[in-house]
């Protein structure tokens, strides 16, 4: 084998090399479904954090604190246009399972995140995982994401959200990017809390895997 043909084999395998690792990045960040890769990567799906969803726990807590909601569950989502009314005190404690529960009722078929899973911590620290569909948006991505960071109270009627860790699949997101999905996130909820005339929130806290609320809420939620 002459110099030529070793360099011309070596120059293949460097390329080939080149094109193995970029299929193995597209396929780590959940961006192209390449179904083996993405399976073996654990990409096709979001992050499980152990935290069990059921439909039941979302009813239990709109029947004990007795906030109507109309229609079906799955006309609602964090960005659909939703009016509230009859607000009234409540204090509520709220864990993981519930919050994430409520979140899936009311996001899996029309909102942009879905199959959610939400675990609490303490000091206001939460963690969450689910699958992000961006391109109605104009963005062509729908994957998995994973965030990690905390979430206070703004004032008596907002939130504020801040991020210290994201994911696309398992390809940590760029600092400024995480920033913006944060901002868009918090835009939305507090776009839904703009519409609850009256609202004064006193306590929104996570510790200790619950997250507490006190203060007014609606007794009465409908879509459109």
């Amino acid at each position: 084998m002459n110099g030529i043909t070793k360099i011309l084999i070596g120059l293949i395998a460097i390329g080939l090399l080149i094109v193995f690792c970029g299929v193995l990045l597209v396929a780590a960040s959940g961006f192209v479904k390449i179904p083996v890769l993405n399976s073996l990567l654990g990409t096709d799906k979001p992050r499980d954090l152990g935290v069990r969803t059921d439909p039941s726990y979302f009813q239990d807590m709109l029947n004990k604190q007795a906030v109507q909601v109309d229609g079906s569950y799955d006309r609602y989502c964090i960005d659909c246009y939703i009016t509230y009314s009859g607000m009234k005190p409540m204090d509520i404690s709220v864990t993981s399972s519930e919050l994430s529960s409520m979140i899936r009722a009311a996001n899996d078929k029309e909102g942009t995140m879905k199959d959610v899973q939400v675990k609490l911590g303490s000091n206001n620290e939460m963690e969450m995982s689910g699958n992000l569909d961006l391109r109605k948006y104009g963005y062509d991505y729908n994957g998995p994401i994973y965030a990690q960071g905390n979430i206070v109270k703004n004032g008596k009627n907002a939130l504020k959200i801040d991020l210290s860790n994201a994911q696309a699949g398992l390809i940590p997101v760029p600092a400024e990017y995480a920033r913006k999905g944060s901002a868009e996130l918090e835009n939305a909820i507090n776009r839904q809390l703009s519409r609850m005339q009256g609202l004064n929130i006193e306590d929104f806290s996570v510790s200790d895997g619950s997250l507490h609320y006190k203060g007014n809420f609606p007794s009465k939620i409908q879509a459109g």
